[in-house]
C-alpha cells in the first residue's frame, strides 16, 4: 500500500512540474470578473449581445399576457359564425353533447378537449354558455363530463372553468 502511494506520489509531482508557468499564472492569478481589453470589444460588438427596445411599457412588465384570453366574436371574420365555430367543435369531438341532468346543465367532452389548452377549454365552454345563454336562465353552472367514462371532470361557472 506504501509502494503505490509512493509511485502515486511521484508520477503526481512529475506532471505538476511539466506544466508550464505560463500557463498556472493565465487563471490562477486572474479574478473572475477581470476582462481585457479584446473580450469587451468583443462583447460590444458581437450580434448576441445586442437587444432590441422593449415593445412594452417598462412599468408593467408582462402586458401581453393575458390579453386575448376570452374570444371576441365581433372581432371574427364576416363568414365566421358562433354557430360555425360550435358547429367545429363538436365535428372536432372537443364538445359531444349537452343535456340537463336533474335540473342542471351538462357537457360532455370528447378526447380533443384535453388536447387544448386550459384557455381554449375556457374559451370553447364560454362560446357554448353564450351561445346559449345558460346563465342568464338563472344556471350557476356547467357540469362537465368525460364523454366516454361519464365521470365528472369539472364546471363551468361565469367565473371560469374548474377542472377535477
Amino acid at each position: 500500500m506504501r509502494i503505490l502511494l509512493a509511485i502515486t506520489l511521484v508520477i503526481g509531482t512529475f506532471f505538476i512540474q511539466t506544466i508550464p508557468a505560463q500557463a498556472t499564472e493565465r487563471t490562477i492569478n486572474r479574478p473572475v470578473k477581470s476582462y481585457d481589453a479584446a473580450d469587451r470589444a468583443y462583447a460590444a460588438h458581437n450580434r448576441w449581445t445586442s437587444f432590441k427596445k422593449a415593445l412594452y411599457d417598462k412599468k408593467n412588465k408582462h402586458p401581453l399576457q393575458w390579453t386575448g384570453k376570452e374570444w371576441d366574436p365581433k372581432l371574427w371574420p364576416e363568414n365566421l359564425t358562433t354557430e360555425m365555430v360550435l358547429s367545429k367543435l363538436y365535428d372536432g369531438q372537443v364538445l359531444r353533447r349537452q343535456y340537463m341532468k336533474k335540473g342542471n346543465p351538462v357537457v360532455d367532452v370528447g378526447p380533443a378537449f384535453y388536447a387544448l389548452s386550459d384557455f381554449d377549454q375556457e374559451r370553447s365552454l364560454k362560446l357554448l354558455s353564450d351561445y346559449f345563454r345558460i346563465f342568464d336562465y338563472g344556471y350557476f353552472s356547467i357540469q362537465i363530463k368525460d364523454g366516454k367514462t361519464k365521470k365528472t371532470i369539472g364546471r363551468y361557472t361565469p367565473r371560469g372553468i374548474r377542472l377535477n
